[in-house]
């Protein structure tokens, strides 16, 4: 439907707004870091103000078992968080954050050298966002402007 960000189709769900946290450091139940609530991108509820102030004491949030160098993949849609961390080691987490292409979180850009030399797939990975009227080929496709 027009202006819905997560859809099913015949062949997979669309979503527009996903993270990929990629974890450094070991994390979980026992040294705090991300929770979620698995289904909540379904609701039309706030989170209760108990969970927000102790989510690690909610039945309803998973803390996931997160060893270094795995990747939890979400929605942001689902309501998540981090839970207080309580390890010896510092937290590290790389989030990478993608949405449609006329959306984003932050102004800020990373942009290559002039003088470097990008594919086509590249050249689309780092372009400005698009307004939603603008075509933008998939990047996953085979399609023109998916050279790998």
């Amino acid at each position: 439907r027009p202006g819905e960000r997560f859809h099913f189709a015949p062949n997979g769900i669309y979503e527009g707004f996903v993270v990929a946290a990629w974890s450094l450091a070991e994390a979980g139940p026992a040294h705090g870091g991300f929770w979620c609530i698995p289904g909540s991108h379904k609701s039309h509820f706030k989170l209760p103000r108990q969970i927000h102030e102790a989510p690690e004491k909610a039945p309803c949030v998973v803390i996931p078992e997160i060893p270094a160098g795995s990747v939890v993949l979400f929605t942001e849609a689902v309501m998540h968080g981090t839970a207080p961390w309580r390890a010896d080691h510092e937290r590290r987490t790389l989030l990478y954050k993608y949405c449609v292409s006329h959306m984003a979180w932050s102004r800020a850009r990373v942009l290559p050298p002039p003088d470097v030399p990008l594919t086509a797939r590249q050249q689309a990975l780092l372009t400005e966002p698009a307004d939603p009227h603008t075509f933008v080929a998939s990047l996953f496709s085979d399609g023109p402007g998916a050279e790998r």
